[in-house]
């Protein structure tokens, strides 16, 4: 019985500390501080080198939202998503990429299961991840449109909304993202992203997805307590968008 009691009054406290957390920004910002500046930095060797390969990439899933939503990274996410083709062109330079990262000091993983290569900085554990989509395109029945999905059965099932369309990826456009996102016209904060992104986070991250959110997991932490903490109280707690955020936002839905 007491072990009982116990067990009840940690998960307790544990919920309740998860929902003061993603209630405090300066927790957030704090802890990410030095972990944006890598991803950032990341991000641009990242694109560097599918420039140098002639490689076709997107910024994707919690990237592009931040792009979105701010021309930035999100404060409270704490990595990074790009997504390309697998196709013969990207197997055929992966191998010399993969040298190229691992001179930078990086570490280049595959996730077996669900096939995503993670580029890691091991000083600070940035992550970076590419997802992979299957090159040939699909046509939906229901509607006739032809989409693009991810190239393993594991997140196609257990995440069937990360599928784009071709009406929404191409054209591509350039976004601005950066720490200096307000200056649209400084070459190293243009990343390419989905030409029509509104629908495709609408579908990931639900209607209101431009003014609020929900900070469900750390992929990094300070600690583990912490991790769990989030992970117990935090999905159940909407975190409201900066004003600024939400008209940034906006502004795609217009275009």
């Amino acid at each position: 019985m007491l072990g009982i009691v116990l067990v009840g009054t940690i998960l307790m406290v544990a919920y309740e500390r998860g929902q003061k957390l993603v209630e405090d920004k300066s927790y957030w910002v704090k802890r990410n501080a030095l972990l944006h500046d890598t991803l950032y930095t990341m991000l641009r060797q990242t694109r560097e080198l599918f420039e140098k390969y002639k490689l076709v990439y997107w910024i994707s899933d919690g990237t592009l939202l931040g792009a979105v939503r701010g021309k930035r990274i999100i404060y409270y996410d704490d990595d990074m998503d790009v997504s390309l083709f697998d196709d013969d062109h990207f197997r055929t330079v992966l191998p010399m990429m993969t040298r190229d990262l691992q001179k930078m000091g990086y570490i280049v993983k595959l996730h077996q299961m669900m096939y995503i290569y993670q580029i890691i900085d091991p000083n600070t554990g940035a992550n970076l991840d590419w997802f992979l989509y299957d090159p040939k395109p699909h046509v939906e029945d229901e509607t006739g449109r032809t989409f693009y999905h991810n190239n393993t059965w594991v997140i196609r099932t257990m995440a069937p909304y990360t599928k784009i369309y071709h009406d929404e990826l191409y054209p591509l456009k350039q976004y601005s993202f950066g720490p200096t996102c307000h200056n649209d016209n400084e070459v190293n904060n243009l990343y390419w992203g989905p030409g029509n992104p509104w629908t495709y986070l609408v579908r990931n991250y639900k209607e209101d997805f431009y003014k609020v959110g929900k900070i469900t997991h750390c992929h990094q932490s300070a600690s583990m307590w912490d991790t769990f903490c989030v992970w117990l109280g935090g999905g159940s707690k909407i975190v409201e968008m900066d004003p600024d955020d939400v008209a940034c936002a906006l502004s795609f839905k217009t275009r």
